[in-house]
């Protein structure tokens, strides 16, 4: 009895500590787990969650960043689906970051993409009013941005259309055969004048020709005439050097005579000045003489003691 009282006590004992391992690893699994995910819900109304389930990546920027938790219709609407997301603890889930669904073209299957966050956006951390956890808006897909683009697209399209058909307008068609008349009637005249056409341009050859010479041969006289001038120029220079020259020889001669006549012109003016003096002399002693033979007595007797002598006269 008592080695059964034993055994039953050991194997309760090994039974109780074996549940109280799982029940400890499963408890540090669930505090290691919530210490390293973060939940978020994300309500879609425009996109189709057709392909999705549960355990369906999660991917930001293509990498796979969590998983979907759970999803069922919006309590609060028909129209929304509510789709519960674990995602990596580390993950920065912005302000700006949006939800939207994207497919697998060959296996159908869907997955969630986050997109749109920026570095300067703030963390999206709090719940809302009434919800468990922060709730990630929905985004807009690159499908439904073509199809939001289709209606644009279409309007421009159709104004184009319209356009296009006023351009070919009944007016615009029969401005447009006009000008292919016009054309062809332009053409059958060049054609017709295509003797005179060919004549003028022959002479146009001709007279480029002609240019051409006359432009060589007044290039070489050009030349030509440079190298005449610069020889004239260098005989003018020299003659107006001899010309200078003998410009300068004269007016040292004509000075040189100048001075002569002016010492020609002193002397003989000395030599006139004498000879007049000599005759005032010669006519004060003539009249002397003739007034001796007016008085004879002079002549005899002598002067008088008033008369005056040659050369002589009375001091007024």
């Amino acid at each position: 009895m008592e080695s059964s009282a034993r055994y039953t006590l050991v194997g309760a004992f090994v039974v109780i500590s074996a549940v109280l391992f799982g029940a400890a690893l499963f408890w540090l699994a669930e505090i290691g787990d919530r210490a390293n995910v973060e939940y978020f819900t994300v309500y879609f109304r425009e996109h189709s969650l057709d392909g999705l389930q549960v355990d369906s990546a999660v991917t930001m920027k293509g990498i796979k960043v969590g998983a979907v938790l759970d999803y069922d219709i919006a309590p609060d609407s028909v129209e929304e689906v509510r789709v519960t997301l674990r995602l990596d603890g580390e993950i920065p889930v912005k302000t700006d970051t949006k939800a939207v669904i994207k497919r697998n073209l060959l296996t159908g299957l869907a997955f969630i993409d986050l997109v749109g966050s920026s570095d300067d956006a703030p963390l999206r951390t709090d719940a809302p009013s009434g919800e468990p956890y922060p709730v990630i808006p929905e985004g807009q897909s690159e499908f439904e941005k073509i199809a939001n683009s289709i209606p644009e697209v279409l309007t421009e399209v159709n104004a184009m259309v319209t356009r296009v058909s006023a351009a070919f307008s009944a007016e615009t068609v029969a401005s447009f055969q006009n000008t292919v008349k016009n054309i062809e009637t332009v053409s059958e005249t060049f054609a017709n004048k295509r003797p005179q056409i060919e004549n003028i341009i022959e002479r146009l050859e001709q007279t480029t020709k002609d240019i051409s010479q006359a432009s060589k041969a007044l290039n070489e006289f050009a030349a030509t005439a440079d190298s005449s001038l610069d020889a004239i120029g260098q005989g003018t220079t020299e003659a107006l050097g001899a010309i200078k020259g003998t410009v300068q020889a004269l007016d040292a001669r004509a000075q040189e005579m100048s001075r002569s006549v002016q010492n020609a012109a002193g002397v003989f003016s000395q030599e006139v000045t004498a000879v007049s003096q000599s005759i005032s002399e010669a006519a004060q002693a003539l009249s002397a003489t003739v007034e001796g033979f007016e008085e004879p007595r002079r002549i005899i007797a002598g002067p008088t003691e008033t008369a005056l002598g040659p050369g002589e006269r009375v001091d007024k």
